[in-house]
């Protein structure tokens, strides 16, 4: 086995370097072992320069990062025709101790990862969802970090800023818009790893809930409130909400978070249950297990973070894959179950989208939920999902959905929609 650092080389120098190094030692070559800082160059051209020297020398080739070398990240067998991907190496989860390092001796973007930055803005993209802009937020110097946070940038590059942060609040902007000329809505992407403290409780980059909410505070500062103002936090790092098979089961760190980030105008919060890793797309993947099956967009490992309207408390949720409720506030829900005693679809029309709509809500919930129809002369009838008429009795907490075309709300009045429902209420016990 043959291994040299490999930074700076291109793809030709390396195959004379391995060439030289071959033609000094009397065994076989079968393999070689690349150790490298994986943000030293992209995904892609590790991947192209692996192919090309597995082809031209017929060995196996594996990338090994320069802080973990117990498993490949990538690796590729003389004669394979795709290089083979192990997320599992590359995850957020890490058991040894935060580093604290000053920021000054941080990395800070390559030329080439800058150039790929610039790239990838020329490119047609799609838009962030219900947000004008992301911040960033590196938490730590480490390489896997900084390469997942540049992965998340490739993915909205123009809308995109990356700050690096050590514990104590000293940051800088190392890509895109200024803080302070920020505009819009805009949405908190804190990365790092997921680590238990020596307490036991949970950490984000090394970070308890005050510490990072803190600087999170610091950051939301250096904005133009008169502009903008974060709105979501996306906390991407292992194993930080409950539901969670690996680590802590009871964990509130995303809860207790968006408690303290309430006054800076902070609305939601999501945080995973799982294994974190980002893809080379910029996609997060999840597993449960952290070795294999990875998954994009596994809602079941997602749990989002908001405030009851009523009552001002952070809330808990966790849906399915068809968008249904499946934990709240840390309860699982059975199929017949939800928060709600009673689950009401308030059907104002028998159009025919007007009762897809209406059978579809009732499905997410069907053990407890009810479809309400109002007749010509204003008589109100309440049918199970059989289409039995059934008296209801809706003490307790209950939801009503109002389904309808926009005209037809606009029919009955907006304003006196919410006057109808004590008497709703009433007429239906």
């Amino acid at each position: 086995m043959a291994s040299i650092n490999s930074d700076s080389y291109s793809e030709q120098e390396l195959l004379e370097q391995f060439k030289g190094a071959i033609n000094l030692i009397e065994d076989p070559i079968s393999n070689i072992r690349i150790i490298t800082k994986n943000t030293v160059i992209s995904d892609d051209d590790y991947k192209s320069m692996m192919k090309f020297l597995s082809k031209e020398l017929n060995v196996r080739v594996e990338a090994y990062n320069s802080d973990d070398q117990t498993k490949p990240w990538l690796s590729i067998n003389s004669g394979d025709p795709q290089i083979t991907e192990d997320l599992s190496v590359r995850h957020l989860a890490k058991t040894q101790p935060y580093n604290d390092k000053k920021l000054q001796s941080w990395d800070t973007l390559t030329q080439e990862q800058t150039d790929k930055l610039t790239t990838e803005s020329q490119k047609t993209k799609p838009d962030l969802a219900n947000h004008d802009h992301q911040i960033l937020f590196q938490t730590e110097s480490d390489d896997n970090v900084k390469d997942s946070t540049l992965k998340l940038a490739f993915k909205h590059p123009t809308q995109t800023t990356i700050v690096q942060m050590q514990k104590d609040g000293t940051h800088r902007v190392v890509y895109g818009t200024q803080l302070k000329d920020i505009t819009g809505k805009v949405k908190m992407v804190a990365v790092g790893y997921g680590r238990e403290a020596e307490d036991g409780t949970q950490t984000l980059g090394g970070r308890s809930v005050d510490e990072l909410s803190a600087n999170i505070t610091t950051i939301s500062q250096e904005l133009n409130t008169d502009a903008t103002t974060i709105k979501h936090v996306s906390l991407v790092g292992c194993n930080l909400a409950s539901n969670n098979p690996t680590d802590d089961n009871t964990s509130t760190y995303g809860a207790e978070m968006l408690q303290q980030l309430e006054q800076t105008g902070v609305e939601s919060m999501s945080a995973r249950s799982e294994y974190v890793a980002i893809g080379p797309d910029g996609r997060k993947l999840t597993s449960s297990t952290g070795t294999s099956e990875w998954k994009h967009k596994d809602s079941k490992a997602k749990t989002h973070y908001s405030f009851n309207e009523l009552t001002g408390e952070v809330e808990s949720r966790v849906y399915n894959s068809e968008g249904t409720l499946v934990r709240y506030n840390g309860t699982h829900l059975s199929n017949n179950n939800s928060q709600y005693q009673i689950n009401i679809a308030l059907q104002l029309s028998d159009n025919e989208t007007v009762r897809n709509a209406t059978n579809a809500l009732t499905r997410k919930h069907p053990g407890n939920s009810y479809i309400a129809k109002i007749d010509d002369n204003g008589n109100l009838a309440v049918y199970d999902l059989s289409g039995n008429e059934v008296s209801l009795n809706v003490d307790g907490k209950y939801r009503i959905n109002v389904v309808a075309h926009g005209s037809e709300m606009e029919a009955i009045g907006l304003k006196n929609l919410p006057s109808m429902l004590p008497t709703y209420k009433k007429n239906s016990k």
